[in-house]
């Protein structure tokens, strides 16, 4: 059967910007809420919270105090150094990654029908239809049920990884950027 019309609907891609960054760093230092600074970006307040968590450093003043500071370069340096490079497929829902990426990190994208291209997202879709069946809907199993799958998908060691956890190499990369962020 032949699939005649296009059903995927086409996601914004409004990924954070160093423009965004930087007035969401001028909006929480003027004590704004995320759900504030959200609303007037057009963001979820999560992915503020999520950026706040990023480039927030912990500084000295001169009463040797610490205090937790957000800063723009901060939450923009962390987010490139975790992502070096995303390869995508070429449906639709990924049209606008590479504008959207653009001055963040480099966007690829695989040849079509070209599966080995994408081994390792392969791999993953393989390890998640242990837990839910090719052809399933996703609404059918709780938010619960995603997560212990998720975790479990995480914690199983992986040959490319040197047989290590990519959940604890993920924390390790985390932590050596807080280290290099703090001062």
């Amino acid at each position: 059967m032949e699939q005649t019309q296009n059903t995927t609907q086409k996601l914004p891609y409004k990924h954070l910007s160093f423009e965004g960054r930087q007035l969401i760093e001028v909006w929480h230092n003027k004590g704004a809420s995320n759900r504030e600074i959200g609303k007037r970006l057009g963001w979820l307040h999560q992915t503020i919270n999520n950026e706040l968590k990023r480039g927030t450093t912990t500084q000295i003043k001169e009463n040797n105090k610490p205090r937790q500071l957000y800063f723009a370069e901060t939450g923009q340096a962390s987010f490139s150094k975790i992502f070096q490079s995303i390869t995508a497929g070429n449906g639709s829902e990924f049209s606008s990654l590479h504008d959207a990426l653009q001055q963040i990190t480099d966007v690829y994208f695989a040849h079509p029908y070209s599966s080995w291209e994408r081994g390792t997202n392969e791999r993953h879709n393989g390890l998640l239809r242990q837990f839910i069946p090719k052809g399933t809907t996703i609404c059918h199993y709780s938010k619960q049920f995603i997560q212990l799958a998720t975790e479990k998908i995480n914690l199983l060691p992986r040959k490319i990884l040197n047989y290590r956890q990519p959940a604890t190499l993920f924390l390790e990369e985390i932590q050596k950027l807080k280290i290099k962020t703090c001062w």
